[in-house]
């Protein structure tokens, strides 16, 4: 699944909203660095509580960064996912003076749920991700 929005605000400005997002999302109980590997690569583990069958779920997360243009994310384990992968994309348009973000990821869960109902509730997360980015970039109120 993939989602993208336009955000009126510098590449730079998105960057720290995206990486401030996951602290205030009211879906995600905690996000915690549990190992820094190397200045751009890291092991995250994240609470979700908000998942449709299952209530909540932990995961921890390989990401690794290129700054100001992606970060890629890849499951290491999970009680509750068989798959857990994908990216934020930072395009700067508009000569710099906003930016298209994108959001894609790739959900499995290990219990037999249909695909057209998981890439249903993995896009309209993955839009609300992407609206929460969108209104602290853009100065709004966070969440």
């Amino acid at each position: 699944m993939r989602a993208a929005i336009l955000i009126h605000a510098p590449v730079e400005v998105v960057w720290d909203a995206v990486q401030q997002e996951r602290h205030h999302n009211p879906e995600i109980a905690y996000s915690r660095v549990l190992v820094h590997i190397s200045e751009h690569e890291s092991v995250l583990e994240e609470r979700f509580i908000v998942i449709p069958l299952i209530g909540a779920a932990t995961c921890k997360l390989r990401m690794i960064e290129a700054p100001f243009e992606r970060i890629d994310y890849t499951m290491i384990e999970s009680d509750h996912f068989k798959v857990f992968e994908g990216a934020w994309v930072f395009t700067p348009v508009d000569e710099g003076k906003s930016t298209v973000l994108e959001l894609s990821s790739h959900v499995e869960m290990g219990l037999p749920v249909p695909r057209l109902i998981m890439d249903r509730v993995t896009h309209r997360k993955l839009e609300a991700r992407l609206k929460n980015v969108k209104s602290m970039a853009e100065g709004g109120s966070a969440l």
